[in-house]
């Protein structure tokens, strides 16, 4: 439960520095990770699941293509983590 609740944390914080970002159009310090998942945000947003690509996603978030890999395993990994941010969000409102 505690874990659960940590995580929750974690994705709303990390949330609140996308949509933060998203809305002053000021990039943050994120992690890695967190810098991922904001630019696939955005790209799945503007193109869909299926145009969107690790690569691009990579690219957006200025983070050398192999360490997409280290975070995500394959793209299912991280629509999972978009997934997770938003229900934070929605869970929050």
């Amino acid at each position: 439960m505690a874990a659960a609740r940590v995580r929750s944390k974690l994705l709303s914080d990390m949330t609140d520095l996308v949509v933060e970002s998203m809305r002053t159009g000021k990039p943050k310090r994120l992690g890695k990770r967190q810098q991922l998942v904001a630019a696939a945000i955005e790209l799945l947003h503007r193109q869909g699941i299926e145009l969107t690509t690790l690569a691009e996603i990579a690219e957006v978030a200025d983070v050398p293509q192999g360490n997409v890999y280290y975070y995500f395993k394959k793209k299912d990994d991280i629509i999972a983590a978009v997934i997770d941010a938003h229900a934070t969000q929605v869970k929050e409102l």
